[in-house]
């Protein structure tokens, strides 16, 4: 169950990732590269933030 749980904030993590780098395509670099590197370092609490706090905010 732990493994599955793992995978799953993997592969979640690394869509938000490619959201970030997608979505906005005028937006700065280094503010996607900071969000980037919180996403990924932060596993569930990073995706969370993007998914409720990031993803309508960035610019």
């Amino acid at each position: 169950m732990g493994t599955l749980l793992y995978l799953l904030g993997t592969v979640l993590g690394i869509y938000a990732v490619y959201e970030i780098f997608t979505k906005k395509p005028g937006t700065e670099l280094l503010p996607k590269l900071l969000w980037s590197v919180v996403v990924l370092c932060t596993s569930w609490i990073g995706i969370a933030l993007y998914y409720f706090y990031l993803r309508d905010k960035l610019k």
